[in-house]
């Protein structure tokens, strides 16, 4: 009998072992399942921030090249600018150019002119003195007859 009864409590005590090792098992295996499911999440994650990086990246590279291509047009119409403005002052100079010719020539005609009539007074003079050199010869010869 006393075996019957100690076969029954070993029986027992193996029933509680099995049941504490499934036990310690299941747990296990939740901690386990815990753990690749706190990885999954820790992964997708990491995912999500790798991808808010790229994007966030990306967007600041558009940025970059909006900035420089504003920058390109902005240094583009300055150099249209002051293109114009020294087209502008080469057009200016020309003009006084021009003008400082035009009054050059102009000096020179008047110059040109007045050294004409000048001739012209000194010619009518020289008639003046030849007439008058005429006029005391005739005047000489006259008195001599």
């Amino acid at each position: 009998m006393k075996s019957d009864e100690e076969e029954r409590e070993s029986d027992e005590e193996e029933m509680k072992s099995d049941e504490e090792e499934r036990k310690s098992d299941e747990e296990e295996r939740e901690k386990e399942r815990k753990s690749d499911e706190e990885e999954m999440k820790s992964d997708e994650e990491e995912r999500e921030s790798d991808e808010e990086e790229r994007e966030s990246d990306e967007e600041e590279r558009k940025k970059e090249r909006k900035s420089d291509e504003e920058e390109r047009k902005s240094d583009e119409e300055e150099m249209k600018s002051d293109e114009e403005e020294r087209k502008s002052d080469e057009e200016e100079m020309k003009i006084i150019c021009d003008e400082e010719e035009r009054k050059s020539d102009e000096e020179e005609r008047e110059s040109g002119e007045e050294e004409r009539k000048s001739d012209e007074e000194e010619r009518k003079s020289d008639e003046e003195e030849r007439e008058s050199d005429e006029e005391e010869r005739k005047s000489i010869r006259g008195t001599e007859e």
